[in-house]
């Protein structure tokens, strides 16, 4: 049973306004005696078991007490006993039959439980004839013309676009957030006046956690009403919950199963709610809250959609404008802090004193409710500090808050393929697939700067993908007007899309433990090497690359680029994509840098002694040397996103249409190192370029330059910068050691150069560099 707040112990020990009941034949048992079933003694203020436990004991009015008030009468309804639900017995009708919309008849004759079951019974509870029945929960609504979009790995397509996903179960909170600002850009002066307005005072604020349900909870049935076919009947669908087994809908078994895991996680013996300290609870002034919050809202919430933002926008004014705000749960604060600190380092890397200062607050508050009861705002705060860890380079810590986000969301049964299925609300359900493949998809970001290889979740993506609300498109999220055009892009159409794009983190470390071994000794290529993942990484990356909306394709001229979000969000995936491709391909140039005499040079056809030795050439070596110049390639465009958007004086744009800087610094030395093993290639490999030898030179200075702004604000692109002019040093010794050895004719050793280092990632570098 769900208590209200304005009945905690505290506030009843301050105005005396709570009395205990005295126990009494009529008063039954306590409220957690109840919800367990176990029998109580009815000792005041606390009974027996609830003193054993050391759980907080509660006496509410029964149903039977309850008859001998004003307003109430002593038998159930007939609908609630057909029914085999526990009814208020509230007069003239009770709640059930209200919210069922039939009619509540409390005159009827006494009737069997085998009569109960007997369909003519209840053709007399509605004026039609018929059985009243529950609304029709659905899936979105789509035109026969068009497929569902599939789910398996492979073949996942995007949901249509525009306004043609349509929900028949679409709340009035989705479809009154709809604004009428006069201009669809987004700066963070417009967000100040979309978040120090007042909500509606119509809208009822959507709770953002999924605790449901106090009817029809264990503790709120009678004794005579649970029998043997309910419980068997209750056991099984516990079971198909947990087996992924049980069938997608809002029925009435898995709406009380929902409510025995909300009962379960209350019951948490052993730990006690921590009063959270005062200072801790204190906020910035409303002013500046709104700039940090507006800042996070543009930079990362877009691309990292983990709150329904009505809902966010609700909780926010409320804890500014409510008396009432400090008794919130410490969780709620936790996470604005975490959005200043985010906000204040996302346009201002210097501020790192504000940004501290917010996070520690957050830590101390976030820690205080860790062990409590699991909730979507636990996994919420988790992963926004997973977000806050990445940006000040602790990756580490990073990879364990994640983690421990993923094991709450796995708590929620949020990773099973019908674990959203069964709540009501199309928002609760769609906020709860976004939490998921939130947490996998920045588990997998910190696994790239990690270079783990053991991710918690083998069967991560077997969850449905999220599909876009009415209010998540980029021209109305932040107040602009819907535009006309039938495919408005929606951020959630870019989330998905990055979600996609991270499944294949395996295939890419799968090359990497393939080719690994053969780096050593590369002329052993022929005989052990397969190329069998390397290929199907290729093809499956092609097919992610067809399914893309029009706005994220590279190259397009989408009319909705205009928007400065979806502008940002088509760089980010291009970067990303590029990313993945440079990793799948980096292997490949390490063969070559390692060997160089794998190259051959291409002959003219007028020659036939060439001819033929391109003929006699493997094919296998042809593809070696095609994967080394993609990986040169992708490394350049990277390098190009970065350097065009800088300031015309050479500075750090921070407001550009790029990913923030902390992930686009260690994007420049993953690149550094590319354009190094490149220098150790053979000239045959460099004339396969657009720009030649040139080219690699240019994109190398061009790192240099990035690191030396980076540097100027923060501390680890410093040490990157000293690592990659230590390896340029080893890296010249090597490239005038081949060079000696091709003129050495008399020389029938192979070149190896050892490029080991190729794969270093920032975690690998020592102290003392």
């Amino acid at each position: 049973m769900e208590l209200d707040d304005s009945t905690s112990p505290s506030e009843g020990e301050e105005d005396g306004s709570i009395d205990v009941p005295q126990p009494s034949s009529k008063l039954g048992r306590c409220e957690p005696c109840r919800a367990g079933y176990t029998k109580c003694d009815g000792q005041t203020p606390v009974c027996g078991p609830c003193a054993r436990k050391n759980t907080r004991c509660i006496f509410s009015v029964t149903p039977t007490a309850r008859a001998s008030l004003s307003g109430y009468t002593s038998r159930s309804c007939l609908m609630c006993r057909i029914k085999k639900k526990a009814c208020g017995r509230e007069l003239p009708s009770c709640a059930s039959c209200i919210q069922r919309n039939v009619i509540c008849q409390y005159d009827y004759a006494p009737i069997s439980r085998v009569q109960m079951r007997k369909p003519g019974q209840l053709a007399n509870l509605n004026p039609s004839g018929r059985p009243a029945k529950s609304p029709r929960l659905s899936m979105p609504a789509r035109p026969a013309d068009r497929k569902r979009p599939l789910t398996q790995m492979d073949d996942r397509r995007q949901p249509n676009k525009g306004s043609s996903v349509i929900s028949d179960d679409i709340s009035d909170s989705e479809t009154d957030v709809r604004s009428t600002a006069k201009s669809a850009s987004v700066t963070s002066t417009d967000l100040l006046q979309l978040f120090q307005r007042s909500p509606k005072k119509d809208m009822e604020p959507r709770s953002n956690s999924i605790e449901v349900m106090e009817n029809g909870t264990p503790g709120t049935m009678d004794s005579d009403m649970q029998d043997t076919s309910t419980w068997l009947a209750e056991l099984k669908e516990a079971i198909l919950h947990r087996t992924d087994m049980s069938k997608p809908g809002y029925g009435t078994q898995a709406k009380r199963e929902l409510a025995r895991l909300s009962q379960t996680q209350k019951d948490n013996p052993g730990i006690m709610d921590i009063t959270p300290d005062k200072g801790d609870l204190t906020m910035p002034p409303r002013k500046v809250a709104d700039r940090l919050l507006a800042v996070y809202l543009t930079r990362e919430y877009v691309n990292l959609p983990i709150f329904h933002l009505p809902v966010f926008r609700a909780q926010y004014t409320k804890i500014y404008t409510s008396e009432k705000a400090r008794d919130d749960k410490a969780i709620h604060h936790a996470l604005l802090n975490v959005t200043f600190a985010l906000g204040s380092i996302a346009t201002d890397p210097n501020n790192h004193f504000d940004a501290s200062m917010y996070f520690i607050r957050a830590q101390r508050l976030l820690r205080l409710g860790s062990l409590g009861t699991d909730s979507l705002a636990t996994i919420q705060a988790h992963i926004l500090v997973s977000q806050y860890l990445i940006a000040i380079n602790n990756f580490r810590a990073a990879w364990k808050s994640i983690g421990l986000a993923i094991r709450i969301a796995e708590t929620l049964r949020l990773h099973l393929a019908a674990g959203s299925q069964h709540y009501e609300d199309r928002v609760d359900r769609e906020l709860a697939r976004r939490l998921w493949h939130s947490c996998i998809l920045l588990e997998r970001t910190i696994a790239l700067s990690l270079g783990s290889t053991t991710i918690v979740t083998p069967r991560s993506f077997q969850a449905p993908l999220p599909t876009p609300l009415e209010n998540e498109y980029v021209d109305v999220i932040f107040g602009g007007t819907p535009a006309e055009s039938s495919e408005r892009p929606s951020i959630i159409e870019f989330f998905t899309a990055s979600t996609r794009l991270m499944e294949r983190y395996e295939d890419i470390v799968a090359v990497q433990e393939a080719f690994r071994p053969i780096i050593s000794h590369p002329h052993k290529l022929m005989d052990t090497c397969e190329f069998t993942n390397l290929l199907t990484a290729d093809r499956r990356l092609c097919n992610w690359m067809t399914a893309l909306p029009p706005f994220l394709l590279p190259g397009s001229t989408h009319s909705s680029l205009e928007n400065p979000v979806a502008k940002r969000q088509h760089n980010i995936l291009r970067i990303r994509y590029l990313t993945i491709r440079l990793l799948l391909w980096r292997p490949l140039l390490a063969l070559v840098a390692a060997s160089p005499d794998l190259i051959h040079s291409t002959a003219s056809s007028d020659n036939p002694d060439k001819a033929s030795e391109v003929i006699d050439t493997p094919i296998i070596h042809t593809i070696i040397s095609s994967g080394a110049c993609k990986c040169i390639l992708s490394a350049q465009e990277i390098i190009n996103f970065l350097t065009e958007s800088r300031l015309p004086n050479g500075k750090i744009d921070h407001q550009a249409p790029l990913p923030v800087w902390w992930e686009n610094v260690t994007s420049v030395f993953t690149c550094a190192l590319i354009f190094l093993a490149a220098r150790l290639c053979p000239v045959e490999l460099h004339k396969q370029l657009p720009g030649g030898s040139d080219s690699i030179e240019v994109g190398w200075k061009r790192c240099i330059e990035l690191f030396n702004e980076y540097r100027t604000f923060n501390s680890k692109a410093g040490t990157y910068l000293i690592a990659i002019e230590s390896l340029a040093t080893s890296v010249a010794e090597i490239a005038s050691t081949d060079v000696s050895r091709a003129n050495d004719k008399e020389s029938d050793s192979p070149r190896i150069n050892d490029v080991t280092w190729l794969e270093t990632l920032p975690d690998d570098l020592p102290c003392l560099v």
